[in-house]
C-alpha cells in the first residue's frame, strides 16, 4: 500500500514540476531510470528526426521546433504469462504547450506544463507495476514533446 502512495505522490510531483526542468529529455530519463530498476522491463526511445523513420510525423512536428526534441519513449514489463497479451496504456506528455504558431492567450497558458499529466500518470502506473512485480504484461507509451514557437514551428493548416 505504501507503493501506491509513493508513486501518486511520484505523479503528482513530476506533474507538478514545471516544463523548463520537466523537458522531454528530463521525462524520458525518469522512465529510463525506472526501466533501469525491473529485470523484466525494457525501454526504447525514438527521438528528434527518427520520429519521422517511425512515421511519426503529428509527434515530431508538435515537438520539432523546442530545444528539447520530442521523443516516443515505449516501456515494456512481462510479468504476467508468455501467452498473455499486454495492457496497452499511452499517455500524452506535452511538457509545455504554448499552442505554437497560435500562441494561447494570457490566463490559458500559465499552466500548460501541466499537458503532460497524462504521460505523468502512465509513468507512474508503470512504476507501481512493476515496484510491486504485478503479474501481467503492460506497454506503457509516452509521447513527449514541448509546442514551442520558433520559425520552425509548423504553421496552422499545415497537412502532416
Amino acid at each position: 500500500m505504501i507503493s501506491s502512495a509513493h508513486c501518486a505522490l511520484f505523479s503528482r510531483e513530476l506533474a507538478n514540476t514545471r516544463g523548463s526542468d520537466a523537458t522531454t529529455t528530463y521525462m524520458a530519463e525518469q522512465a529510463q531510470k525506472i526501466a533501469d530498476n525491473c529485470p523484466d522491463a525494457s525501454i526504447t526511445i525514438i527521438r528528434g528526426d527518427d520520429l519521422l523513420g517511425q512515421d511519426m510525423r503529428m509527434l515530431y512536428a508538435v515537438g520539432k521546433a523546442a530545444s528539447n526534441p520530442p521523443q516516443l519513449v515505449h516501456l515494456k514489463y512481462r510479468g504476467g504469462s508468455t501467452d498473455s497479451r499486454p495492457i496497452a496504456i499511452v499517455g500524452k506528455g506535452v511538457t509545455f504547450d504554448t499552442g505554437g504558431v497560435n500562441l494561447k492567450p494570457t490566463g490559458f497558458i500559465e499552466d500548460q506544463y501541466m499537458d503532460k499529466s497524462g504521460s505523468c500518470i502512465t509513468l507512474s502506473l508503470f512504476k507501481w507495476v512493476t515496484e510491486n512485480k504485478i503479474p501481467i504484461n503492460i506497454d506503457c507509451v509516452l509521447a513527449l514533446a514541448e509546442n514551442a514557437i520558433d520559425s520552425r514551428s509548423f504553421l496552422p493548416g499545415d497537412i502532416l
